[in-house]
């Protein structure tokens, strides 16, 4: 099954929209490029597919993980 990797956003710092948000590439099928999507957190919890729920008890959510930022 492929995973997808998605960006925290927070919330939006350019319009009055409600928050926070995620970014992810939905990666190429067939003859079709993909597509960047920005759905918000509360979006993915009302998924049809349970499988995008971002909660500890979907087996299929991975968690946060947080980059090692290095400032100098």
């Amino acid at each position: 099954m492929p995973y997808h990797s998605m960006i925290y956003l927070g919330p939006s710092q350019i319009e009055n929209a409600v928050g926070p948000f995620l970014i992810y590439h939905t990666g190429p099928e067939k003859d079709r490029p993909g597509e960047i999507r920005r759905p918000s957190v509360e979006e993915l919890r009302k998924h049809p597919d349970p499988s995008w729920h971002p909660v500890a008890e979907n087996p299929h959510y991975l968690g946060v993980y947080r980059w090692n930022i290095l400032w100098q």
